[in-house]
């Protein structure tokens, strides 16, 4: 092959780092995750936390020397005893950067408190912000509400705008999320 694409090909770094690539772009199928009509912000939130928190680990474990989670790396260079020393730094840039970024489009991720929403029976009412925090002792208490619970899943209930038949006569909590 001739010309100066060729270059790229005699690098011998070229294929590990499309290798990696390969495996990153395959963990960014991050979207699809977080598309279709059963999707919460509860699972948003969760699903974006731990691509966060897979990209610390994975740099933990690149400066460790362990590549086991880029299986694609790990076929290209099979054989080999330990990996170039600057495609190492390289992927450990890249990662940290990719976090960063993540970081970057979401700062308030770690501080969002969404267990009144994932479990609404089972915390403090300080737990939930002021404005709200009667109406939601009201729908905790409810006892139409308590047997939804058995009944329904956390997103149904929360769901619920109208009078709940069949139960006791309760209502369900209407505040807006």
């Amino acid at each position: 092959m001739q010309g100066k694409e060729s270059i790229f090909f005699s690098d011998p770094l070229w294929e590990p780092r499309l290798a990696y690539l390969v495996n990153v772009f395959d963990q960014l199928k991050l979207n699809l995750k977080l598309q279709g009509k059963d999707q919460t912000v509860i699972h948003f939130v969760d699903s974006l936390r731990a691509f966060i928190a897979k990209i610390q680990n994975w740099v933990r474990k690149i400066n460790a020397g362990n590549f086991a989670m880029f299986q694609n790396i790990c076929e290209v260079v099979e054989g080999e005893k330990e990996l170039d020393p600057c495609f190492q730094n390289e992927i450990i840039n890249h990662l940290q950067n990719l976090g960063q970024e993540f970081t970057g489009y979401f700062p308030d991720l770690e501080s969002i408190d969404l267990s009144f929403i994932a479990d609404p029976f089972n915390i403090e009412p300080d737990s939930v912000p002021d404005p709200d925090q009667d109406e939601y002792l009201e729908m905790k208490i409810d006892s139409g509400v308590k047997c939804l619970q058995k009944e329904l899943s956390v997103k149904e209930i929360w769901a619920q705008k109208d009078e709940v038949e069949g139960c006791d006569g309760g209502r369900c909590f209407t505040g807006d999320l």
